[in-house]
């Protein structure tokens, strides 16, 4: 459309201040520059306000559940891994004491083989061997 063509257009029909709204809109064909804005304009108060902090509130509430249930169960994986190493550590340490243990013996063993042996050659008796 041209300039000129709405010029012409502006000449011939008469300015009420209305706007035509089409067919497949819901609500009243006609409506007022006013009314159309009207609508669009915000208004804050104290139920606007309230149910704002209500949703924020219950986001915060959701959020935070997730947030405690996630770590729950980062703590039960947390104490699970602790409990097999500690398991683990006690095996280790049960086994290195039984090492010893075992070393303690067949030093002790020795010590009584080689005893035996020193007395039983005393006697002219055969020394016992140890392999």
């Amino acid at each position: 459309m041209s300039s000129s063509d709405t010029r012409e257009i502006q000449e011939r029909s008469p300015v009420t201040g209305r706007v035509i709204m089409g067919m497949d809109t819901p609500g009243p064909n006609e409506m007022t520059v006013q009314e159309l804005e009207g609508k669009r304009s915000l208004l804050w108060d104290d139920s606007v306000n309230d149910e704002y902090l209500a949703r924020v509130r219950s986001r915060a509430q959701a959020m935070a559940k997730d947030i405690l249930a996630k770590a729950m169960q980062e703590a039960e994986q947390i104490k699970a891994s602790a409990h097999e190493e500690g398991y683990n550590e006690g095996i280790a340490k049960a086994q290195g004491e039984l090492d010893q243990h075992v070393q303690t013996l067949g030093e002790t063993f020795q010590g009584a083989i080689e005893s035996l042996s020193t007395q039983a050659r005393k006697f002219g008796l055969p020394a016992a061997t140890t392999s």
